[in-house]
């Protein structure tokens, strides 16, 4: 009876193992954590658009989707971080809050603990998100097709109705030249860095 019962408790942790790897695995082709971080579809696997090594928690989390999902789901688990602003949900709200909406993670984690991120959640105080299309300027070239960007009303530029108090999120080329030809060459094949 005992071994009975030691076999089908192992069976059952198997079982649960399985179905955890299963879950992840998944999740990690579903196309919310592929937009979140970048992914696009290769020959032979995925690879993010992001380069920079400091958004990737797993060593090949830059080509490899469920490497990156369990190291961050590790990551979020963790309590062994002296600053906290350095913590892995403090510092990717983003995937920390679709992975606890996705029960991928314990639902009792918050970003409550999280000091950079509360005081920025404060000062931008947002009301509502909107997207604007500034008017094109034909004779400048960087203005040709016009500007679009995002307009972050907060709630004290709602009551006072003061746009100057709106934040404005903005994704455009940081331009390193000066020279007419060279701009022309770098702006058409995507030579220019990109910044938001």
């Amino acid at each position: 009876m005992t071994k009975f019962f030691t076999a089908t408790i192992i069976l059952i942790f198997i079982n649960h193992l399985t179905h955890a790897k299963n879950q992840l695995d998944d999740f990690s082709k579903t196309k919310k954590w592929q937009k979140l971080l970048r992914y696009e579809k290769k020959l032979f696997g995925h690879e993010s658009l992001v380069k920079s090594k400091e958004y990737f928690l797993a060593n090949n989390g830059m080509t490899s989707p469920l490497h990156e999902l369990e190291k961050t789901i590790e990551g979020f688990q963790s309590k062994n971080i002296k600053d906290m602003n350095e913590h892995p949900k403090c510092l990717f709200p983003a995937r920390f809050l679709l992975l606890k909406e996705n029960n991928l993670i314990n639902t009792n984690l918050n970003l409550l603990n999280c000091p950079a991120y509360q005081s920025y959640i404060k000062k931008i105080d947002l009301s509502s998100v909107s997207i604007i299309f500034s008017s094109y300027f034909i004779e400048k070239p960087a203005s040709t097709f016009g500007h679009t960007f995002f307009r972050l009303r907060s709630h004290s530029s709602v009551k006072q109705d003061n746009d100057l108090l709106d934040y404005g999120v903005d994704f455009s080329a940081k331009v390193d030249t000066v020279n007419p030809l060279v701009y022309g060459y770098k702006g058409i094949f995507g030579g220019f860095k990109g910044l938001y």
